[in-house]
């Protein structure tokens, strides 16, 4: 389905991405960037990724996807600086859990008009307390709901990022960055405040007693702020 596909940020689900492509057969070559050198060997021991680079460099001109997959607050930063190096024929769309903010910052023109990839907004509903590459799940995504988002690129690049998605196993369902930032906030950002809560509100003396219930509304609390 690819020659190559670019992988930002290789922690759980840029891992799992990796891993689903090779694992489905869909990429001939996955190249992984990451900060950390750890976490780019512990994706390659995992099989998510070809090639690791610990920078955003011209190893991704061949790229026909790229999946931004680091925390939110980088997002935007990391589609500008694959903008001066993927081709504008290239696709690039991110696995962040809000929509709206990295919308907005990245739809501004490139500073001297020229045609650069397009950004397409998505959301794989797909996750795990555990982190890093080495808790990474080819099938993670199997079965699970992709949101992608309406309106914020071409009709073309919006359906092969669907394609995408579809390839390793997701449903897909488009709605706006608005919609799906207030559905997202009820569904899963509140019960991850609400797991925090509970988990900092108890003392570690209070252990001994917590039962079941406890360990069920607290699991959430292991997975990053």
């Amino acid at each position: 389905m690819y020659r190559q596909v670019g992988i930002v940020g290789v922690g759980l689900i840029g891992a799992s991405i990796g891993r689903a492509l090779k694992g489905r057969h869909l990429c001939k070559r996955v190249i992984g960037v990451g900060r950390s050198h750890q976490s780019l060997a512990e994706a390659h021991s995992a099989g998510a990724i070809d090639e690791s680079h610990e920078r955003i460099g011209a190893e991704l001109a061949q790229a026909e996807m790229v999946v931004v997959a680091t925390p939110v607050p980088l997002v935007a930063e990391m589609v500008a600086r694959l903008r001066t190096v993927v081709s504008p024929d290239a696709v690039i769309t991110d696995a962040a859990s809000t929509k709206a903010g990295i919308l907005r910052a990245v739809q501004a023109p490139s500073a001297d008009g020229s045609r650069v990839a397009e950004f397409v907004g998505s959301h794989p509903m797909a996750g795990s307390h555990r982190r890093g590459p080495l808790a990474s799940d080819p099938d993670l995504f199997q079965g699970r709901t992709c949101v992608v988002v309406r309106g914020s690129a071409s009709d073309r690049s919006r359906d092969r990022v669907c394609a995408f998605w579809q390839a390793i196993g997701m449903k897909v369902e488009e709605m706006s960055a608005e919609e799906h930032d207030e559905r997202v906030a009820r569904i899963s950002h509140v019960p991850h405040i609400a797991s925090y809560g509970l988990a900092l509100a108890s003392e570690v003396g209070d252990l001994p007693l917590a039962g079941p219930g406890f360990r069920d509304t607290t699991r959430l609390a292991g997975s990053p702020p």
